[in-house]
């Protein structure tokens, strides 16, 4: 898989939509769980343990926010 990057990382997500990003590469370096929410974090969409070392990508719509501690978050687009 080949990754656009789109953006810089962002430490320790809290409630940031990663600049509006509707493709995200999320990497924590210790165990996390990242939730992804609503817009201002009114409703859960859903949420994921990501182990130490581990990275997932999330696809959101532009607005819906990540909170994710221990995690370097990137704005991409990808290539399969």
């Amino acid at each position: 898989m080949k990754l656009k990057l789109l953006g810089s990382n962002i430490d320790n997500a809290s409630a940031n939509n990663i600049n509006e990003a509707t493709v995200v590469r999320v990497h924590c370096t210790a165990a996390a769980t990242l939730t992804l929410r609503t817009a201002g974090g009114s409703t859960v969409i859903g949420s994921v343990y990501i182990g130490a070392n581990e990275s997932v990508i999330v696809e959101k719509n532009p607005t819906d926010e990540i909170t994710c501690a221990t995690s370097k978050s990137t704005k991409i687009a990808y290539n399969a």
